[in-house]
């Protein structure tokens, strides 16, 4: 328990509500200790009452929250709005108070969770004020705040938070459950983070929640963590356990560390030229921490060089002075601002990273591709199906493509570099926010996106200069739905690499949004290291990155997968600029594309994820499977509440990309 909370206090969480019954004695001790915000909440919970009152109603023109009004009504009458159950709900507001009123880490009261509201909440808020008027009163379920000291909503979009704001504005709104971390998300912290900076009457929310719920298994020899339905018990929430920023084994999760760079108590913004640092604490100034900035530029850092920070108050902003016009402004380059304790806390040593800021200083007008070296003696001929391209004795290159299915092979030195593909792809392994119901999946499937094939309706190819181009008309549709992917896919291949140019467009009723676009190729298994410049170490996505930041990487291939307790979509470095991978035999193969991508490269094909319910039912396959995006659709926390946001959802439409692949020898 005590390990839990420093490791909250080290990803800068400040604010625990005890969800949904009170804790150990000890945990309000430690809280005292450590300095964290908590709500205590009463044990008092009545959702099992709702599905027997929603059974009852068979009014087809109710739903959403008029449906849930007349719902909780009845399912109130149970207990809730009964007063021959006063007595009940009053002890548990004594237990309560009584119990833990001396710890100073409580400032607030919550009376219970989804147990509606009635009568009984009434009388349990006013023995509360009475015994304690020192505190303040939190109940989720009473919507008018007739007995609450403040509103409380679970799980709305910014929009609705903001419009609710706007329609009550006597009191503050906290939202006591927000951004389900279930899975590979939650996505688009980041938003609510800088609402509730930036409207006085928005105190925050609590993160749903802290830890996956898994026991700890085996089958078959295999340990993993079992969750509902893994017992023969019926019924059951499934993985519905499996929704924390830490692991089953309380290991983070990569969504704790996107949360601490998004709550992080300091940010950083360039304007005019000038380093503007603003001070998130509500009663300390900066002093505790040091500074130091330096330069990324390329893929190289510059010496980092400390700040002499200035007084910089609680809630307050100040103007640091950092020679940026000495830097070469051609380049693209970053600042990094890196702020560390200057001396030991009682859960952190000195020199704890409180967090990196990194600003976008410049870009060029055209990102750097591979350059591709002149080619000499490449011959094509036609062998039936097959397009045959070879190098010539010296450079011992060989590339097939196969006219009748679209794929390519690569050979060097009789070494295997491509193994089938580069092939146009828009579908990604769904993730239990995708799979929720504020999620993409569900019309993914209606679309049939796990089911598309590939068919070739044309191939030409020519001879230009000192390269052989291959153009392939594609058509990408599932089975039965008259929607398509109509492509053209041009191979300009060289004696040492390959530049894919994917230009195309839907056709039909198609979906409006799209898992991902690029290209998925399977590569041979000896390409085992991985070094890329973009975000890391980590995964990344549009709308969960904030942990990971632009700088050079180096990792082996198994270890860039994500072994989520509920496999799914995970992996992805996304704002790359290129990537290499390694092979001791046949060399470095390095990808890039006009602009900033994503890249994912693992031991498992997509299918695979899909069907898996557990890790030991995934098994590596040989080859390597690389997948270089031009786009990805975010995550969102679907499970439970909104999906991606509307500016990260990647909406079908017409693109054009290209993607330049390079082999060089091993250095």
């Amino acid at each position: 328990m005590r390990a839990d909370l420093v490791l909250m206090k080290q990803h800068n969480i400040n604010s625990i509500r005890t969800s949904h019954q009170p804790n150990d004695p000890h945990f309000y001790d430690v809280c005292d200790e450590l300095g964290l915000y908590v709500i205590a909440e009463a044990d008092l919970e009545c959702h099992g009452f709702d599905p027997p009152e929603r059974a009852k109603i068979h009014d087809s023109t109710l739903e959403g929250l008029d449906l849930q009004a007349v719902v909780f009504k009845a399912a109130a009458t149970w207990t809730t709005d009964n007063p021959e159950w006063r007595d009940a709900y009053v002890d548990r507001a004594i237990q309560l108070v009584e119990r833990y009123k001396n710890h100073t880490s409580i400032i607030l009261w919550s009376l219970g969770n989804e147990a509606f509201y009635g009568c009984n909440f009434v009388e349990m808020y006013e023995w509360v004020k009475a015994a304690d008027p020192t505190r303040l009163v939190h109940y989720e379920g009473d919507r008018e705040g007739v007995s609450t000291d403040l509103y409380s909503v679970m799980y709305p979009s910014i929009e609705e938070m903001l419009q609710f704001i706007a329609e009550r504005p006597d009191r503050p709104l906290i939202l006591c459950e927000y951004a389900h971390a279930m899975g590979n998300g939650p996505g688009g912290m980041k938003e609510y983070i800088n609402a509730f900076r930036e409207e006085d009457l928005l105190q925050g929310g609590f993160i749903w929640e802290w830890c996956n719920h898994g026991l700890l298994t085996e089958k078959d020899r295999n340990s993993f963590y079992a969750y509902g339905g893994d017992f023969g018990d019926e019924p059951n929430d499934a993985d519905f356990v499996m929704d924390g920023l830490v692991f089953s084994d309380h290991s983070p999760t990569p969504a704790l560390s996107d949360y601490k760079e998004v709550i992080a108590p300091v940010t950083v913004s360039v304007v005019e030229g000038r380093i503007n640092i603003r001070n998130h604490y509500d009663f300390v100034d900066l002093s505790h921490l040091s500074c130091h900035w330096s330069i990324l530029q390329d893929d190289v850092s510059s010496t980092p060089v400390e700040i002499d920070l200035p007084l910089i108050p609680a809630g307050q902003t100040r103007v640091v002075d950092v020679p940026l016009e000495s830097v070469n402004a051609s380049n693209e380059r970053w600042l990094n601002l890196d702020f560390r304790f200057k001396s030991d806390t009682a859960w952190a040593r000195k020199g704890h990273r409180v967090t990196l800021t990194q600003i976008h200083l410049s870009k060029p007008d055209k990102m750097p591709v591979v350059t591709q070296p002149r080619s000499v003696g490449l011959t094509c001929k036609e062998i039936q199906t097959q397009l045959m391209i070879i190098g010539s004795d010296e450079l011992d290159t060989e590339f097939s493509f196969d006219m009748v299915r679209g794929d390519l092979t690569w050979k060097t030195h009789g070494r295997t570099i491509i193994r089938k593909g580069p092939e146009l792809s828009i579908y990604r392994a769904v993730t239990q926010n995708d799979i929720g119901f504020g999620g993409d999946a569900k019309d993914w499937d209606k679309f049939y996106l796990k089911m598309l094939q590939t068919h070739v309706r044309s191939v030409t190819w020519q001879r230009q200069e000192d390269a052989i181009i291959i153009i392939a008309g594609v058509r990408i549709a599932p089975p039965i739905l008259e929607w398509a992917v109509e492509a053209s896919l041009t191979y300009t291949i060289h004696s040492f690499g390959i530049d894919i140019r994917a230009t195309g467009a839907f056709s039909g009723n198609h979906p409006k949004t799209l898992p991902r676009l690029g290209l998925t190729m399977s590569i041979a298994d000896s390409f085992d290291s991985c070094t890329w410049f973009g975000r890391g170490p980590g995964e990344s996505y549009k709308d969960k990155k904030e942990g990971n930041k632009i700088g050079r990487y180096t990792s082996p291939v198994t270890h860039l997968f994500t072994n989520y307790e509920y496999p799914q979509e995970n992996g992805n470095r996304m704002d790359t600029r290129w990537v290499k991978l390694q092979s001791e035999v046949a060399g470095v193969l390095e990808a890039t594309m006009g602009s900033p991508f994503n890249f994912t490269v693992r031991h498992y094909p997509v299918r695979a994820l899909d069907e898996a319910k557990h890790p030991y039912e995934l098994h590596p396959i040989q080859d390597t499977i690389l997948h270089l995006d031009y786009d990805h659709n975010g995550l969102g926390s679907g499970s439970c509440g909104p999906g991606p946001r509307p500016e990260y959802r990647l909406i079908a439409g017409s693109f054009d990309f290209t993607t330049s692949l390079r082999l060089t020898k091993n250095t």
